[in-house]
């Protein structure tokens, strides 16, 4: 459907690198991607993002793409909720209850197998990997050979999951954003979440509890999960090195020293 006007809007509630959100009528709201995202981009997550719903998962539904002056938008599903990631923020005291509430939440999506539609967590990462440029080669070339022999698997893995994706409802909590899902090894969801929990970018007051947020998830996250130490580490270092192909500066120094740790020492 395309539209000529973008006056149908309603507020903005929320935006990010690739999107922003509005009111879309009583019921729904719309996912207006940025200028620069094509067409097929839309039409991959809104296919992951039905085949997610239909999975069963408390994910919000999916509906139509539309085109607002030459940007594309996917309607969803209104969800009235507030971000888990806000509340841990207004109150920093209960930091370690929700880091261990997040990784339970995650090990029920693990036990869920992935739609078929989705893609392999291997492939998504080796695209990453090779698009990774500022990684030093001997690095790249150590976190491909760790991703061809660590295994693959058939749980859902969201892949992006944090504080800021799980919205907190009267009818439970609402995962969002799963335009990354893929079939994969649980513990590469695991590795993935605690290395962007540990490497965010919190309130320059919340920095000194990083560290209790990260590693209160994971300690939860271990007990849940029947972990292999040498497996998880492997894993670690590719989800250091991955996200170096977003180009942010902070990823490029962390990971190289993460990476290195994990995977050429």
């Amino acid at each position: 459907m395309v539209l000529s006007s973008m006056t149908a809007l309603g507020p903005r509630i929320a935006e990010g690198k690739q999107a922003e959100v509005f009111l879309w009528g009583e019921a729904q709201v719309i996912k207006l991607f940025r200028d620069q995202r094509p067409r097929s981009w839309v039409e991959y997550e809104a296919r992951t993002a039905r085949a997610v719903h239909a999975a069963g998962v408390p994910a919000p539904a999916v509906g139509e793409i539309v085109e607002l002056d030459g940007r594309f938008g996917l309607i969803y599903e209104r969800v009235e909720g507030r971000p888990l990631g806000e509340r841990v923020l207004s109150r920093p005291w209960t930091m370690g209850r929700y880091a261990r509430f997040l990784a339970e939440l995650q090990a029920k999506l693990h036990a869920v197998s992935a739609p078929p539609e989705l893609p392999s967590q291997h492939d998504r990462l080796r695209r990453r990997l090779l698009a990774a440029s500022a990684l030093p080669p001997r690095l790249q070339q150590a976190a491909l050979a760790a991703l061809d022999d660590l295994p693959g698997g058939e749980a859902l893995c969201h892949a992006d999951f944090n504080l800021f994706n799980i919205l907190m409802t009267a009818r439970g909590p609402i995962i969002i954003d799963w335009n990354d899902s893929a079939r994969g090894d649980p513990l590469s969801d695991l590795a993935w979440t605690w290395v962007m929990a540990a490497t965010g970018e919190p309130p320059w007051w919340l920095e000194p509890l990083k560290y209790w947020l990260s590693h209160a998830y994971r300690r939860r996250a271990l007990q849940l999960h029947a972990t292999n130490p040498a497996r998880l580490r492997l894993w670690t270092g590719v989800a250091a090195a991955a996200p170096v192909a977003d180009g942010i500066p902070r990823w490029e120094r962390w990971a190289i020293r993460l990476g290195t740790r994990a995977l050429l020492r």
